[in-house]
C-alpha cells in the first residue's frame, strides 16, 4: 500500500511538471486526452491515477515513458523526447492510422 502511495505522488508531480514543460493547460491536456479538466486536477493533485490506456496516451502527448511518469525510473529517455519532436507527424494516439 505504501508504494501505491508513493507512485501516485510520484504520478502527480511528474504529470504536473511534463504538462507545463509542454505548454498546456489541465484543460488542454483533459481535451488531448477526451476528459474533463477536473479529471487532470484529480490526477495531479495524487487522488486517483488515471486508467493504463490514458497512461499510454499520456506518455505519446508529453513525450515521455511511462516508466519515469509512473517514479519507476528516475530519468527521461531524451531520445524519446527528441526522436518524438523531431517526428512529431509520427505520434499515434488511440488506434487511427496515419502516415
Amino acid at each position: 500500500m505504501m508504494y501505491y502511495k508513493k507512485m501516485k505522488k510520484k504520478f502527480a508531480e511528474r504529470l504536473k511538471q511534463l504538462r507545463l514543460d509542454n505548454g498546456l493547460t489541465q484543460a488542454q491536456l483533459g481535451n488531448a486526452l477526451k476528459v474533463e479538466q477536473q479529471q487532470v486536477a484529480r490526477w495531479e493533485s495524487g487522488k486517483i491515477l488515471p486508467d493504463t490506456i490514458t497512461i499510454i496516451s499520456l506518455t505519446a502527448i508529453l513525450m515521455t515513458s511511462a516508466d519515469y511518469l509512473l517514479g519507476i525510473k528516475n530519468y527521461e529517455y531524451e531520445s524519446i523526447r527528441t526522436n518524438i519532436k523531431g517526428n512529431s507527424n509520427n505520434v499515434q494516439i488511440g488506434n487511427k492510422n496515419k502516415a
